[in-house]
C-alpha cells in the first residue's frame, strides 16, 4: 500500500521522466498547464508535495502517464481531472 508521501513522489517522478522524454522544459510544462515554471520544478524535485490534485492530474495528462487506481485496472478518466 502507498502512502501519501510515496504516491506523490511516485507521481512526481513519472511527471519529470515523461516531460523529459518529450523534450520539454520546466517552463514549458508549466504554461501549457497553466502554473508557475517553480511549482512544476518543486513538485518535480519533492519539494512540494501539497499540489492539488487537479493540478498534478492535468500535468501528467498534459506529458501522458497513464494513472489506474490501484486493484481496479481502471483508468483515471478525463472527467475525473475537472
Amino acid at each position: 500500500m502507498h502512502t501519501k508521501s510515496s504516491l506523490v513522489s511516485d507521481l512526481a517522478i513519472a511527471l519529470r521522466a515523461a516531460r523529459k522524454a518529450r523534450g520539454l522544459s520546466v517552463v514549458a510544462l508549466a504554461e501549457q498547464g497553466g502554473v508557475s515554471p517553480r511549482l512544476v520544478s518543486e513538485f518535480e524535485q519533492g519539494r512540494r508535495s501539497h499540489v492539488s490534485l487537479e493540478t498534478a492530474l492535468r500535468l501528467l495528462q498534459l506529458v501522458d502517464v497513464p494513472l489506474t487506481i490501484a486493484g481496479t485496472g481502471s483508468m483515471v478518466s478525463e472527467e475525473v481531472a475537472r
